[in-house]
C-alpha cells in the first residue's frame, strides 16, 4: 500500500504536467484518489494484527489501481494496453494476502479486460477466453508460489527468533549461575568483583565513597570436622540468611567462598559511621545456630575498609579489608575491625617484611638457636628445641612471631622450612646420639605434600637417625585440613620421627585428635604457669594435664618455666620434663656442647 501511494502520487504530478482537459480531470482525480486511499490504508494498517482489516484494505487498494487502469484504457484505447490488465492480475497475485482477495481482484481485472474486448473487438472472444483462463491459472499459481515462499520465510524467521530467545534465556541463566553462589543464592566472588568495579567507577565519577566488609566465621572448620559438611552447609545458609536480613535490600551481600562473606555499601550512614554498622553485624550474626541435632555458638570476625580514594584499585580495596580481617582474627576475634592508621602502618610493615623475605638469601640471613628440654627428676637434658632467628640485611633483627606470620601469609614456608631444618640437623650431628632435636612445622608445612617430601630428603641427607628428629605441630595447624595433616604426620611417624603437639591446652584441646594422630608428646603451654604460686587451682590444672598424658601413654613437657618455684611446683605434681629460661635461654649451636658439660641439679623432692 505504501508503494501504491507513492507511485500514484508521482503519477498525479505527471498528469498535472503532461495532461489537460478531460483527460487531466479523470486521470488526475483517479491517481490522486488511489494515492490517498493507499496512503490512508497503510497508515491505518501499519500496526494492525487483524487479518480481515488488512484483507479489506488490500482489496480497496487493488480496486483503486484497477480503476486507474480502466480509465487510462477507456480514454485512449489501444489493443496493446490490454496487457495492463494481465500485469495487474500478476501484481495482485504477488501482493495478495488471501486467496479470496486474489480471486476477487483477478476476476475484476479479467472482467474489465473482457468488457474492453467485447466493446472494441467482439470477434476476439475465443482469444479472450483462452487468455483469461491462462492468466487466471498463472496468477493463482504465482500466488501459491509466493505464499509458500513467504510462509517459509516467516517460519524460518519465527524459528530463528525462537532460537535467539532460547539462546538469550540460556545466556541469562548461565550468567545468573556464574554470578550466584549455588549454596546460599547470594552473589559469588565473581559478582563481587563486578560490583566492586562499579563502586570504584561511581567513586571516580561522582566522588561517592563506599565500604567493603569481609566477614569470616570463627571456628567453622571445627564444626565441619565434628558434625560433617552437611551441617556446615546448613550453618553457611543460616549465616547468609541472617546477613541479608541484617543489611537490608539496598546493601550488596555476597559469599566469597567457604565461610567468608563480603558486603559493599555506598550508604552514607554506613560509610560515615563504620563502627555502628560493625556493631550491628556483630549483634545480628553472632550467637547460637540451630543445626538440627546440634546447636553451636559462633562469632564472626570481620575487616571493614572505607574507600574514598578514586585512584584505588579493586585489589587494593580487597587487600585492606582482608588485612583488617586478619588483624581481627589475630587480636580481636569476634569483632569487626575498621581499617585505620595503626592497621595501615602494620600492613606497610608487613609488606616491607614480605619483600625483604622474598629477596633475602635464606641460607645466609637465617640461623638456628637451641633451647634445652630438661628432666627435673634425673637432672639430664633430653634434647633441644630448634628456634629460628632472622637477621635481615635490610631490616635488622626480626622476631620469629613476626617473620613466621609473614612467611605463612606469603607462602614462603615451603622454601624456609627445609633451610632451617637443614641448619638444625647440621648442628645436631655433633651432639651425643641420645639427644633429640625438636623442630616446629607450620600449618602450611603439614598440609603440603611437596614440603613433606623436602623434609624427608633433608633428614635423609643429614645421616641423622629419624628417631632423634621430633616434629612439633600446633592444634590450630590441624584445623584447616585434618585428614591431609593426619596423613602427612603418619608418613613422618612411619619413618621413625616423633610427633609432639605444641601449645596443648590453649586451642580446642580435642582429645579426638590425640586418638587419631601419631602423637608421642604433649607440650603444655606457658600460659598455665602464670598463676602458679598465686592460685592453688593453677597447679592442679597442670597436674590434671600431666595425668592425662600419662593415661594416654604420652610424654608431657611444660614450657615457659622461668623460676625455681615454678619448677618445684611442677615436680610436686609429677611433672618431669620442662623447658624455659629457668634452665637456659636459647643458645647458639657452638654453646650446646659446653652447656651439656655444665652440671645441673635436679629438683625432685
Amino acid at each position: 500500500m505504501a508503494a501504491t501511494a507513492i507511485y500514484y502520487a508521482m503519477m498525479t504530478v505527471a498528469h498535472l504536467s503532461y495532461r489537460d482537459g478531460v483527460t487531466l480531470a479523470f486521470l488526475g482525480l483517479a491517481s490522486a484518489t488511489a494515492s490517498v486511499l493507499a496512503g490512508y490504508g497503510y497508515w491505518h494498517c501499519r500496526r494492525l494484527r487483524d487479518f480481515s482489516t488488512l484483507e479489506t484494505w488490500g482489496f480497496v487498494t487493488n480496486l483503486s489501481i484497477m480503476v486507474n487502469v480502466w480509465i487510462a484504457v477507456e480514454l485512449a484505447f489501444d489493443p496493446y494496453k490490454l496487457v495492463y490488465f494481465v500485469v495487474m492480475t500478476m501484481i495482485f497475485a504477488a501482493v495478495g494476502i488471501s486467496l479470496r482477495q486474489i480471486l476477487l481482484s483477478i476476476a475484476i481485472a479479467l472482467g474489465a479486460m473482457a468488457f474492453q474486448i467485447v466493446q472494441k473487438h467482439p470477434d476476439q472472444m475465443f482469444v479472450l477466453a483462452s487468455m483469461a483462463s491462462g492468466v487466471a491459472f498463472a496468477s493463482i499459481g504465482l500466488w501459491l508460489i509466493f505464499r509458500k515462499a513467504m510462509l517459509q520465510v516467516i517460519d524460518s524467521r519465527r524459528t530463528a527468533q525462537e532460537h535467539q530467545q532460547k539462546a538469550e534465556e540460556l545466556e541469562r541463566v548461565a550468567r545468573r549461575q556464574a554470578d550466584t553462589d549455588s549454596l546460599t543464592g547470594l552473589p559469588n566472588r565473581l559478582r563481587l568483583l563486578h560490583e566492586l568495579d562499579e563502586s570504584l567507577g561511581n567513586l571516580k565519577a561522582r566522588r561517592r565513597p563506599f565500604a567493603l566488609v569481609i566477614l569470616n566465621l570463627d571456628g567453622f572448620k571445627h564444626v565441619n570436622d565434628n558434625f560433617g559438611h552437611m551441617t556446615g552447609a546448613s550453618l553457611i545458609k543460616q549465616v547468609a540468611s541472617k546477613l541479608t536480613t541484617a543489611t537490608g535490600t539496598d546493601t550488596f551481600c555476597s559469599r566469597m567462598g567457604g565461610d567468608e562473606f563480603a558486603i559493599i555499601s555506598s550508604d552514607a550512614a554506613i560509610v560515615g559511621k563504620p563502627e555502628g554498622f560493625a556493631a550491628l553485624l556483630k549483634r545480628s550474626l553472632a550467637g547460637r545456630y540451630d543445626l538440627g541435632s546440634h546447636s553451636v555458638s559462633l562469632s564472626l570476625s570481620g575487616g571493614f575498609f572505607v574507600c574514598a580514594n578514586p585512584s584505588m584499585t579493586a585489589a587494593g580495596v580487597i587487600e585492606r579489608a582482608e588485612f583488617a580481617l586478619a588483624y581481627a582474627k589475630k587480636n580481636l576475634r569476634g569483632e569487626v575491625v575498621v581499617f585505620n592508621e595503626q592497621i595501615a602502618l602494620e600492613m606497610e610493615n608487613f609488606f616491607n617484611i614480605d619483600q625483604a623475605l622474598r629477596t633475602c638469601n635464606l641460607d645466609e640471613e637465617f640461623s638456628i638457636v637451641f633451647q634445652p628440654q630438661f628432666n627435673l627428676t634425673t637432672g639430664e637434658t633430653h634434647g633441644f628445641e630448634a628456634l629460628a632467628r632472622w637477621n635481615s640485611s635490610s631490616l635488622g633483627e626480626m622476631t620469629p612471631n613476626v617473620f613466621f606470620r609473614v612467611a605463612e601469609s606469603s607462602g614462603m614456608m615451603g622454601k624456609l622450612t627445609p633451610v632451617l631444618l637443614g641448619k638444625a640437623l647440621a648442628a645436631a650431628g655433633c651432639w651425643p646420639e641420645d639427644l633429640t632435636v625438636s623442630f616446629n612445622l607450620s600449618a602450611q608445612d603439614i598440609l603440603s605434600t611437596a614440603t613433606i617430601d623436602r623434609i624427608c630428603n633433608v633428614v635423609a641427607r643429614s645421616k641423622i637417625s629419624p628417631c632423634r628428629v621430633e616434629f612439633e605441630v600446633t592444634e590450630t595447624a590441624l584445623l584447616h585440613e585434618f585428614s591431609l595433616a593426619r596423613d602427612n604426620l603418619n608418613r613422618l611417624a612411619a619413618l621413625g620421627h616423633r610427633i609432639a603437639l605444641d601449645d596443648f591446652g590453649v586451642g580446642y584441646s580435642n582429645f579426638n585428635y590425640l586418638k587419631r594422630l601419631p602423637v608421642t608428646k604433649l607440650k603444655l603451654d606457658r600460659s598455665f604457669l602464670e598463676d602458679v604460686g598465686e592460685r592453688p587451682e593453677a597447679i592442679e590444672v597442670i597436674h590434671a594435664m600431666i595425668k592425662l598424658a600419662e593415661i594416654l601413654g604420652l610424654e608431657a613437657v611444660v614450657e615457659g618455666v622461668e623460676t625455681k618455684e615454678q619448677a618445684a611446683a611442677i615436680a610436686s605434681v609429677g611433672g618431669h620434663v620442662i623447658q624455659g629460661y629457668y634452665i637456659s635461654s636459647p643458645m647458639e649451636p657452638d654453646q650446646v656442647l659446653r652447656f651439656l658439660t655444665k652440671p645441673l641439679q635436679s629438683v625432685s623432692g
